[in-house]
């Protein structure tokens, strides 16, 4: 896709603290990202920006975040993104971490085609005090 433009991957941190959840697991907080550099590659079309991590030679691309402009939302902006990364590296395997909210995207994967692995994960919160 033309429009398709890698960033860095601090820029695509700072879009999801701005624009996304406050409570995410801290594997997929933006802070994470931002620290570990090394290996991320982040991508933005249009409102949307997405960080992955791409391993040369062909390995599977690991969807870690994608956050859209509150503006943008409800418009297939998060799809448009993916569908456009999935042909700039064709023929790979995708894979989402467990640690990804569900509630985040319910029908985002399920409209990319993405199948559910057995494995799954809860949140669970404690009230202390």
């Amino acid at each position: 896709h033309p429009e398709l433009a890698p960033v860095d991957v601090r820029e695509a941190a700072r879009a999801l603290v701005c624009h996304g959840p406050a409570d995410l697991p801290w594997q997929n907080a933006p802070e994470a990202f931002a620290n570990m550099g090394l290996g991320y590659s982040a991508f933005r079309l249009g409102p949307a920006q997405a960080i992955l991590i791409a391993p040369p030679k062909g390995e599977a691309v690991v969807l870690q975040s994608v956050v859209v402009a509150p503006e943008a939302r409800g418009r297939g902006q998060a799809v448009r993104l993916l569908r456009a990364l999935m042909a700039h590296f064709p023929g790979r395997t995708w894979r989402v971490p467990v640690t990804w909210p569900e509630e985040l995207a319910p029908g985002l994967f399920r409209a990319l085609g993405f199948e559910r692995e057995a494995l799954s994960q809860f949140q669970m919160r404690l009230a202390l005090g």
